[in-house]
């Protein structure tokens, strides 16, 4: 069980990397990761089922100046080993993949703020010139860009 979660774990980063570190390849889209978190779970075909329906259902999410899409990854990862893992069938994954994916946006966009205000605190420590706080607050600075 511990295997399998990490596996999923590295799925989803893939996916999530994919349009940030490693250029646009696709393989974020719903049909990949469903197929490879069915793979993982142990029904490839299950997850190509639900991986080509929440396609669908994906199909018209375009990040459009501020508005932020829902997170495809995360809800097309969690639900289909939900449902796979659950042995509820395609059609409860297809129930949680939405409100999945807006949980998700919302803890991203979250996140967003969050580094947004960690990203000047180097600045403010500077000018307040906190021994022993610039180090600090430089390494956290750091660790959160990558979110």
């Amino acid at each position: 069980m511990l295997l399998t979660a990490t596996l999923l774990g590295l799925i989803a980063a893939l996916g999530i990397l994919d349009g940030r570190l490693l250029g646009v390849s696709m393989i974020d889209r719903p049909l990949v990761m469903c197929a490879l978190t069915g793979l993982v779970c142990g029904n490839l075909h299950e997850g190509i089922l639900i991986g080509a329906t929440l396609e669908l259902i994906f199909l018209g999410n375009v990040a459009i100046g501020a508005a932020v899409p829902p997170d495809v990854v995360t809800g097309s990862v969690l639900a289909t080993a939900f449902s796979i893992m659950s042995g509820r069938g395609p059609e409860a994954a297809l129930t949680i993949a939405i409100p999945i994916s807006m949980l998700a946006q919302t803890l991203g966009v979250l996140v967003r703020v969050v580094n947004a205000a960690l990203a000047t605190w180097p600045i403010v420590m500077r000018r307040r010139v906190i021994p022993g706080w610039l180090p600090l607050c430089t390494w956290e600075a750091q660790r959160c860009s990558i979110f």
